[in-house]
């Protein structure tokens, strides 16, 4: 479905952040489709910008890189911008660059929120929450494809949103993941999505919102502009979960649990963790909403493989199992993916990175219980707290070293290795001081691991 849009042709248009999750590139690509007098703003370098930059080449843009000019926010038509803009629900002083453009009346967009003006919104699934939102998206909209082929999927799965709107075909199934950042995006505009879908709620970005309950308020954007045919799918689960029932007073509500899921497709589901039960429990409430038979759910969880970086099995070098984890950014996500593992004692783990003003103990104590073999720390100011908390709480038998790269840290682990056991990459904290992002973290991991020979490993002496 390609819709013209008036309001965008001849135009000028900031889009503030680039970025590299193919957002900001989304977003250029989709306001020069529509004729507009396009300016990409971005305080990341030329050379930081590499890659989304390749994909804009030889469209009509004009790129201001490495600094924003106050000229391109007041003097625009629009400015539209980065989800990963901090802003804090618009308030000026977030942003001396969005405050000149709104003192000078420039209206303010998201992608987010443009999609969403021009979709009818009853084709829209939502799905956020803490952890689990990607692997739940992804597998709504793998079951939902089993009847409904042209079903799409996008949002902060690195997908932009706008990319896909050539391709929307009336009454089909359109799936979002929807980050934090973008759901603010969408309360600006007073809009929900028609099935929002809400995994848990756990403590998570707490180095950007002031309290858990600002974070917790900004995922109930979710639910918030909700109407009376709209559906409101939550996790049972979690007590945190009552008080979202106010946030969706006009929708129905629908709860799903771990502990419920069918017999019938535990047989076919292959990925492991109680976490992803939930995930399986809450697409399988959507599948009913969209009337997906048995048979095609079976079919589909037959062949759905999980997603890169989510306790991914990368390869098996010499008796010795790798598993990317890249994604667990918090310590309930470590917490989650050691409880997946039967004997922990045959794990190695590689922890750490930059906080987010996480409480670690929690997974001090498990790390006491699982008495794993080995944790390898990356550096950075959660590696400071882990550190602390494993030297408080970890067996005197579990090795502990540091290391200062992602290559370190995987020769360190395999050497520690044996037959049977596993290495695995979980850190438990944000990626920003070693690389790029999380993905980045999880590439470097599995090109490390790529370049092992299956050779005998000499074991390191103990930790004094």
């Amino acid at each position: 479905m390609q819709v013209q849009h008036p309001k965008f042709n001849g135009k000028k248009i900031t889009v503030m952040g680039l970025g590299l999750h193919g957002g900001g590139v989304g977003t250029a690509k989709f306001l020069v489709r529509q004729g507009a007098k396009v300016t990409v703003t971005d305080l990341k370098t030329k050379k930081e910008l590499a890659s989304s930059l390749k994909k804009l080449k030889g469209l009509p843009i004009r790129f201001v890189l490495g600094k924003h000019d106050s000229r391109d926010f007041k003097n625009a038509d629009m400015v539209v911008y980065n989800p990963g803009v901090r802003t804090k629900f618009l308030r000026l002083e977030d942003s001396p660059h969005l405050a000149t453009a709104m003192r000078h009346h420039v209206p303010l967009e998201t992608d987010i929120g443009i999609f969403f003006q021009l979709v009818p919104r009853d084709q829209i699934i939502g799905i956020t929450g803490s952890k689990g939102k990607s692997t739940t998206a992804t597998l709504i909209a793998h079951i939902l494809k089993q009847k409904y082929p042209h079903t799409l999927l996008a949002g902060n799965i690195r997908t932009s949103v706008l990319d896909i709107l050539p391709k929307i075909k009336p009454s089909v199934p359109i799936i979002l993941e929807l980050s934090n950042w973008q759901l603010e995006g969408l309360a600006a505009n007073h809009i929900s999505p028609h099935v929002a879908v809400v995994t848990n709620i756990l403590h998570e970005h707490l180095n950007t919102y002031r309290s858990f309950h600002a974070y917790t308020e900004v995922k109930k954007h979710i639910l918030r502009f909700q109407k009376k045919n709209d559906v409101a799918v939550l996790n049972k689960d979690l007590k945190k979960f009552k008080e979202f029932q106010g946030s969706s007073r006009k929708a129905r509500r629908i709860w799903f649990s771990k502990r419920t899921t069918p017999a019938l497709y535990a047989d076919v589901f292959k990925l492991p963790g109680f976490h992803n039960r939930a995930n399986l429990a809450s697409a399988l409430v959507v599948a009913k909403i969209y009337r997906v038979g048995p048979k095609k759910i079976r079919r589909a969880l037959e062949t759905f493989r999980g997603l890169e970086g989510r306790i991914e099995t990368v390869k098996k070098v010499g008796g010795v199992t790798f598993v990317n984890d890249t994604t667990a950014t918090m310590p309930d996500a470590v917490i989650a993916a050691l409880r997946t593992f039967p004997d922990p004692r045959n794990l190695i783990l590689i922890a750490g990175g930059v906080d987010k003003k996480f409480n670690f103990r929690p997974l001090g104590e498990i790390l006491k219980i699982c008495s794993i073999k080995a944790i390898v720390f990356l550096p950075g100011t959660a590696t400071v707290k882990m550190l602390s908390v494993a030297k408080k709480y970890v067996i005197p038998q579990t090795k502990i070293r540091e290391a200062g790269s992602m290559k370190e840290a995987v020769n360190i682990a395999w050497r520690y290795a044996e037959k049977g056991d596993t290495i695995l990459l979980s850190p438990g904290a944000a990626s920003f001081n070693l690389f790029q992002n999380e993905f980045d973290r999880g590439e470097q991991f599995v090109r490390e691991v790529k370049k092992l020979k299956p050779i005998y490993q000499i074991q390191m002496p103990k930790s004094k």
